[in-house]
This record gives structure tokens, C-alpha cells and sequence, in this order.
């Protein structure tokens, strides 16, 4: 699977602590926010609700650790991939600013490796 990382920056509408949004003058107050999707999927190799065992950390930490390394985008084997679909399973109760990290583990594209092998050898 190869999943698509990198920052991603955006608005986010800003509201107080009673939930009602903020407003300057006749605008609603928008902050500029920047997701780091790595940091975030590398992270979500560790979901505790996973229990991992401490070979399921050692494991959980090589992926993390690749994911931090990669570029651009990071090609992981099924097994690596099945692992970071099971943490997403417990993903609950998030901000709206995390739709897009969910939809690239959602929309991961598919590859078989003879077409890794292709691209790596172009």
C-alpha cells in the first residue's frame, strides 16, 4: 500500500469555551492550522487501545520509524498496512481537521510490488 504524507495546512473556524463561535467585527475568527500527517500516522502505529505486547512495540516502532523517513509517501507491506488500519478502527470522537488524515489511510492506493520494483528500477 502507499499512503500519501506530508503537512497539511488549513482554516479552522475558532469558538469559546461555551462552543459558540467567535466573531471580530462581523467575521467568524478562523485560525490557520498546520496537520502533520506523518507525525500523526507514525504516532497511530501506538494506539493503546492496539494492547500491543512488547514485540507488537518493537514492530509498532520500526513502522513508525519508516513512516517518519519517508518523503513524500511511504510504501508499506500488508502486514505493516493491517496495522495501521486497525488502530484507525478505534479513531473516535476527532476534530474535523482529521478527515483528511483519515481519508489518506482510508484511500491508501494499492500496489503490487512488481510495480514498485518498476518504479525503483525506472
Amino acid at each position: 500500500m502507499k499512503a500519501i504524507l506530508g503537512k497539511k495546512v488549513g482554516m479552522t473556524q475558532v469558538f469559546d469555551e461555551h462552543g459558540d463561535a467567535i466573531i471580530r467585527g462581523t467575521k467568524q475568527v478562523m485560525e490557520v492550522t498546520d496537520f502533520d500527517v506523518k507525525s500523526s500516522l507514525a504516532g497511530l502505529c501506538f494506539n493503546q487501545n492496539l494492547q500491543l505486547d512488547p514485540e507488537g512495540m518493537f514492530k509498532a516502532k520500526d513502522l513508525a520509524d519508516k513512516i517518519r523517513g519517508a518523503q513524500h509517501s511511504v510504501i508499506l507491506d500488508n502486514a505493516e498496512m493491517e496495522h495501521i488500519r486497525e488502530a484507525y478502527k478505534y479513531l473516535k470522537g476527532l476534530p474535523e481537521r482529521f478527515v483528511e488524515f483519515m481519508e489518506r489511510i482510508r484511500d491508501a492506493e494499492e500496489i503490487s510490488l512488481q510495480e514498485v520494483e518498476k518504479r525503483l528500477g525506472e
